[in-house]
């Protein structure tokens, strides 16, 4: 799922703490799901699972991945955005004065003639472009006067509360400004196609995902050197590249079939929370609040989860990027995190932890154990410690481990702190 999947931070590796803490046909349930590291590691060792997350971006990313297992055959799926990009040969766009004519789709990303994979820019200046066999090309000047806007719908949402900046916010006003009028055309016509030319449900969703996954690589904090978002802000570094659209969704394409091939082994069963408390289903994927679950009562066999820490990553803000394209709206209100902007100060941030903790509580089975990852801070360690064992659960095991490379380090943490309790 790393691989396969960007989200703002590495989920730690959990597979000896499942196996430790649960048996096989049990069910594990991680309230903070993320990009589903937890519940894949434990349904890899034949567990069920129960996923939760707040986040409406990752939760349709995650859910659409695991009915793809056991509904699209990887061939098709490779087939169908086939079709999308081969079928689409000139693109509708507005000129200045919101005329409409058509461009020709290979001309998007020709320089002198030669398709690219993507251009370098410099500032607002284009410098140079990377062909299909790895030459460096000059680009003409007329490369950045790109004379036209999207005719289909684009992201015009602003990264702002009101009259608050995002937390995140360190550059530009509108999610659109972190693209290029070249790539919001491709964008917002190969969303259009998908959403207009393939009918079949999940086969629809998981070209979305595909598109989803690149909208950051298509973006001006894309770099040449391949990563971007360095750091979990909104921020345009001066030398950034403009992708081919169609190149980096061909590519997702493929990064995703082979996710279905590598898997499909795995038929998962996706169902509801009943069905897999029941045994018929394998898995359920929830969207919705850490604080207020909706489970029943002593329901889950183990809990392991890897909270928002802090301040370290704004998930929600970040995720407005991806949610403003699929149209939907992050319940802001809700996420545990700390946030100035937002007036959410550290006390809050604990007393929301606190709720989610009792919620673990309310949810897990007498006897059975509940494993909290935080970062290896002596402030925050104690103090989840101490709410933990307040609301009633028994201190059982605290181990540390080497953090993996993530995106940041900022309160600086080199380890992560597996905390493991028993509900007594």
């Amino acid at each position: 799922m790393r691989r396969l999947l960007r989200y703002f931070g590495f989920k730690p590796v959990v597979g000896e703490w499942i196996e430790r803490f649960s048996s096989v046909g049990d069910v594990v349930f991680d309230p903070f799901g993320g990009a589903g590291s937890i519940v894949f590691e434990a349904l890899a060792r034949g567990r069920r699972a129960i996923y939760l997350d707040l986040n409406p971006y990752i939760v349709f990313v995650v859910r659409t991945l695991v009915k793809a297992l056991s509904e699209v055959d990887p061939g098709e799926f490779v087939e169908a955005a086939c079709k999308i990009v081969s079928g689409r040969k000139r693109v509708p766009v507005r000129l200045k004065d919101f005329r409409r004519t058509h461009i020709d789709v290979k001309s998007l990303y020709r320089v002198n003639g030669v398709e690219v994979k993507y251009v370098l820019w410099e500032g607002d200046r284009p410098v140079a472009a990377r062909t299909f066999d790895d030459r460096w090309v000059s680009v003409p000047e007329e490369w950045g006067l790109f004379p036209y806007w999207p005719y289909h719908s684009y992201p015009c949402g602003r990264i702002w509360y009101g009259d608050v900046p995002f937390y995140t916010k360190r550059c530009v006003d509108y999610v659109y400004e972190f693209f290029t009028r070249r790539n919001l055309v491709a964008l917002s016509t190969l969303l259009y196609d998908i959403e207009h030319k393939c009918r079949k449900s999940t086969l629809q969703d998981l070209l979305k995902v595909a598109f989803l996954l690149i909208l950051h690589k298509c973006s001006k904090m894309a770099r040449v050197e391949g990563g971007s978002w360095p750091y979990p802000k909104y921020w345009i570094p001066r030398k950034h590249i403009e992708a081919n659209v169609y190149w980096a969704f061909m590519n997702s394409v493929k990064r995703i079939a082979n996710f279905l091939k590598k898997f499909s082994e795995y038929k998962v069963i996706l169902g509801e929370v009943e069905d897999v408390l029941a045994g018929s289903a394998d898995i359920a994927v929830l969207e919705g609040d850490a604080k207020e679950t909706q489970l029943p009562d002593e329901c889950i066999d183990y809990v392991i989860t890897d909270p928002p820490m802090l301040d370290e990553i704004q998930y929600l803000e970040l995720s407005y990027f991806y949610l403003s394209w699929i149209r939907k709206e992050p319940p802001f209100e809700k996420e545990v995190v700390i946030n100035p902007n937002r007036g959410i100060d550290e006390k809050t941030y604990y007393d929301m932890l606190g709720k989610a903790i009792s919620e673990v509580y309310r949810v897990l089975k007498d006897g059975k154990y509940f494993t909290l990852i935080v970062h290896d801070l002596p402030e925050l360690k104690k103090e989840v410690i101490t709410r933990s064992e307040q609301i009633g659960f028994k201190l059982i095991k605290v181990d540390k481990v080497k953090r993996l490379r993530g995106l940041n380090f900022k309160h600086g943490a080199q380890y992560e702190c597996y905390i493991t309790f028993c509900k007594i």
